[in-house]
């Protein structure tokens, strides 16, 4: 058997001209970029993991404080406390002979006879009434005066 030297032709280039080296370079660019966004995302991560923490000693603050206030209005708010307040302002219950009735037929006085309103003038009545129910009571009171 006879062994022919034949020439090895050269590697083509490719089309835009890059060697054996070039992919590598690529893949090492690759795994650095990926080494950065994972950096980048473990430290947005840890910022907001002590935000969380942050936020949740403000939490406990709250707690404490509102826990506080509600039993400082409870010890304000006890008969004990009220009646030694309503003794230094020389307060004492209501005597039942000065309790005065009004009658509800003057409290909310209606006209007797309905007076029809129409248009611009019906709709001023009804909001007057939902936005100041006492008006007319209020009116009444002032015509009888």
């Amino acid at each position: 058997m006879k062994v022919r030297n034949v020439p090895v032709p050269p590697k083509p280039m490719s089309i835009l001209g890059r060697r054996d080296g070039v992919h590598w370079v690529l893949i090492f660019s690759l795994l650095l970029a990926a080494a950065f966004i994972e950096v980048w995302e473990s430290t947005a991560v840890s910022q907001l993991s002590i935000q969380i923490d942050k936020l949740r000693a403000q939490v406990k603050d709250t707690d404490a404080r509102t826990s506080f206030l509600d039993a400082r209005a409870a010890e304000e708010g006890s008969r004990v406390r009220l009646a030694a307040i309503a003794k230094r302002l020389d307060l004492r219950p209501a005597d039942p002979g000065q309790i005065v009735m009004i009658p509800p037929s003057l409290v909310a006085l209606s006209p007797t006879s309905p007076v029809p309103q129409t248009g611009l003038a019906a709709v001023g009545s009804r909001l007057n009434d939902f936005f100041v129910p006492a008006a007319r009571a209020r009116a009444a009171r002032e015509t009888q005066d």
